[in-house]
């Protein structure tokens, strides 16, 4: 009597967690893409190969009586192999899909910040001109000349400044955070 309520309760377990795993992988279906739909594939050959294992568990007794033991052997290598290949094969399929490689992100939004590359020496100034006695090479703004405004042309965040919307994070208090 216990076995059967410890299959049962297996059953319905494998159940709860392969459904939610389905239903998860097709909310994120956009997101991961064919790795989603092979993980459902996975957790639907998973949840066939665990449905017929455990009705066949609970069935064994009465098949043996019914078929005899000499009925009943080729009977249960069939369906216990037939079990082994559907739960190889979703376990499988769901570690491909554990490795697939996903979609590629999504291009920024037109007129997004993007960071600019960093400055490097030899390189033209990060503010549109070159070095300084060189040819092309143009002061920025002096102090109290107004100079290019956020979102204009020529703009650039200087030092200081940082793009519209960024912030700089919190520090921790002191003596916080290291352990």
């Amino acid at each position: 009597m216990l076995s059967y309520i410890l299959t049962i309760f297996n059953l319905i377990v494998s159940l709860v967690v392969l459904l939610g795993g389905v239903a998860l992988m097709a909310m994120r279906r956009k997101e991961h893409g064919r790795a989603s739909v092979v993980g459902m594939v996975g957790c639907i050959m998973l949840l066939l190969g665990g449905v017929i294992g455990g009705v066949f568990s609970l069935m064994l007794p009465n098949l043996v009586e019914s078929l005899g033991m000499r009925g009943f052997t080729p009977v249960s290598l069939i369906v216990n192999v037939a079990v082994m290949l559907l739960q190889a094969v979703g376990t499988a399929l769901l570690v491909w899909a554990v490795i697939m490689p996903r979609n590629q992100p999504q291009p920024t939004a037109q007129g997004a910040w993007q960071p600019q590359p960093e400055w490097q020496p030899g390189q033209p100034d990060w503010q549109g001109g070159s070095q300084p006695g060189q040819p092309g090479w143009q002061p920025g703004p002096q102090p109290g000349q107004p100079g290019p405004q956020p979102g204009q042309p020529g703009w650039h965040p200087g030092p200081q400044q940082q793009p519209p919307g960024w912030q700089t994070p919190p520090q921790p208090p002191f003596g916080q955070g290291q352990g």
